[in-house]
């Protein structure tokens, strides 16, 4: 970096104050995370930070892997845990700043990152982009906070991305796709993302559903699921243990039949 280019990395630099302190964005997110614990998330894997934030998040713990006011904001968000990665989207892992190590945090350091960033206002520095979830594999979605505008841009692999949206109105857009189930999480199973299928008045029997041919999931096979969900409660008391131990073992022995009719497994 030459010395007339400006020092991202400092919040003195920024060209615009932050839009949204740390703690409110982090209650944003917990909004979110608080949700999906209502549907399908263990709610003991939902970590809420600290008063003061998360104490061993410091710029050092991070390798300064971004800005310092994303930092800040680092240390004050909620995360998801647990034993097996959580995930957002297709193959789209929540990060846990808590659990990763110093060498992910060097990995991940803005100065390999070689995207252009943009908000609704402007190009902006990697070093406000926090990653909130990463995707892996083709056409998997990755989400990136924009500290100091307080917005959300969504990145697939692939593809490219899908614009900056408000951090509120995304929080929003995310309850609602979950809700309607547009995104169909299910045990081990990669999340379904069905944006496309809507419903209809039909009732699908099981029959049908095992009797469907062409690659999984078809639209029937959407309409069943969401059913199936439907009927155990989802969204409002969903019988997530329940739900799992009717669909899952349909799912299995009709994939053992026909391997076109499998539902992947998560990586």
């Amino acid at each position: 970096m030459s010395s007339n280019e400006p020092d991202y990395n400092r919040a003195a630099d920024m060209h615009r104050a932050p839009l949204h302190t740390p703690q409110q964005m982090a209650a944003l997110l917990l909004d979110l995370y608080t949700f999906l614990t209502t549907l399908h998330l263990d709610p003991a894997d939902l970590k809420a930070a600290p008063a003061d934030g998360w104490p061993d998040l410091t710029p050092e713990d991070c390798a300064h892997f971004r800005g310092d006011y994303a930092l800040q904001v680092l240390r004050h968000l909620p995360y998801l845990g647990g034993r097996a990665p959580q995930y957002l989207h297709y193959q789209c892992e929540v990060v846990d700043y808590t659990a990763v190590d110093r060498a992910w945090f060097v990995e991940h350091h803005m100065d390999s990152d070689t995207d252009e960033w943009w908000s609704t206002l402007s190009q902006v520095p990697a070093a406000w982009m926090l990653p909130l979830a990463l995707g892996v594999g083709r056409e998997a979605s990755s989400f990136y906070l924009n500290v100091v505008d307080a917005e959300v841009c969504e990145v697939v692999s692939g593809l490219g991305d899908d614009g900056p949206k408000p951090l509120a109105a995304w929080v929003d857009e995310m309850k609602q796709l979950f809700a309607c189930l547009r995104l169909i999480p299910c045990d081990g199973k990669l999340m379904l993302v069905c944006e496309e299928v809507e419903d209809t008045e039909e009732r699908i029997g099981e029959d049908q559903f095992r009797a469907e041919e062409g690659c999984f999931p078809t639209d029937l096979d959407v309409r069943f699921i969401r059913q199936v969900y439907r009927e155990y409660g989802w969204p409002e008391r969903f019988r997530y243990k329940e739900a799992m131990a009717y669909l899952l073992p349909v799912v299995e022995e009709i994939a053992e039949d026909n391997d076109e009719r499998w539902w992947m497994d998560r990586i």
